[in-house]
C-alpha cells in the first residue's frame, strides 16, 4: 500500500477496545474526519463515502488457541490542488475563529482551560477528542466544570458547584476516567 503513518497495537481491556471502535464507527457514521491517537502522534482522514472493507477472523491450527480479527478500511483520498486545499482550510480556519468568538461572547462567565493531558494519560488506540474540559466560576461564585465540544456546545456539564477549584477539577478527572468504558443503560 504505502508507508505507515501510524500504527496501533498492545494489550487493552476489552472494554478500551470497544470503546475505540465505537468511536470509529461514530465518526464514520457522521461522515466526518476520523481523528486517532498512538505513540503521542495524533492523525486525522476523511473517509470517502465508499470504502473498501475487509473482515478477516484467522484461527490457530494444530491446537494453537490464539484467534486473530483483522478489520481494514481502503479508499482513495480525493484529489486537490493545493491552492483548493489551502483556500478550503483558510475558510474552516476562520469559520471556527468565528464560532468560537461568538461562543466565548455569549459565555456567563470566561472559563478556564484545564490542562486534559496532566489529568489523564494520552493511551495509544484513543480516538482524539474534539472537545475540552474547562473549570470556571459560575455566577453564584462556585467552580464548576463542563465539557465542550469545538463548536462550542456544552456536551457536559458538573451538576454541583464545588467550593474550591481543586474539587471541581477532581469531579473533572474523575469522569474523565470513567467515562471511556462507560456502558449505557436505557430506562423502559
Amino acid at each position: 500500500m504505502g508507508d505507515t503513518v501510524l500504527q496501533i497495537d498492545g494489550d487493552r481491556s476489552r472494554t478500551e477496545v470497544a470503546s475505540t471502535l465505537r468511536a470509529l464507527a461514530e465518526q464514520l457514521d457522521r461522515g466526518e474526519e476520523v481523528r486517532l491517537v498512538g505513540d503521542g502522534e495524533t492523525i486525522g482522514v476523511r473517509p470517502a463515502d465508499e470504502l473498501a472493507f475487509e473482515l478477516e477472523v484467522e484461527q490457530g491450527s494444530n491446537g494453537d488457541r490464539e484467534i486473530e480479527v483483522e478489520i481494514e478500511l481502503e479508499w482513495t483520498e480525493p484529489s486537490e490542488s493545493p491552492s483548493d486545499a489551502e483556500a478550503a482550510s483558510d475558510a474552516e480556519v476562520a469559520s471556527e475563529a468565528a464560532d468560537e468568538l461568538s461562543d466565548a461572547e455569549a459565555s456567563p462567565a470566561a472559563p478556564e482551560e484545564t490542562d486534559v493531558d496532566k489529568a489523564v494519560p494520552d493511551d495509544a488506540g484513543t480516538i482524539a477528542s474534539l472537545a475540552r474540559f474547562e473549570v470556571y466560576r459560575d455566577r453564584a461564585d462556585e467552580w464548576r466544570w463542563r465539557l465542550v465540544h469545538r463548536n462550542g456546545n456544552i456536551i457536559a456539564a458538573s451538576g454541583e458547584g464545588y467550593t474550591t477549584r481543586q474539587n471541581a477539577e477532581k469531579g473533572m478527572r474523575s469522569v474523565m476516567r470513567n467515562a471511556p468504558g462507560a456502558s449505557i443503560l436505557r430506562g423502559e
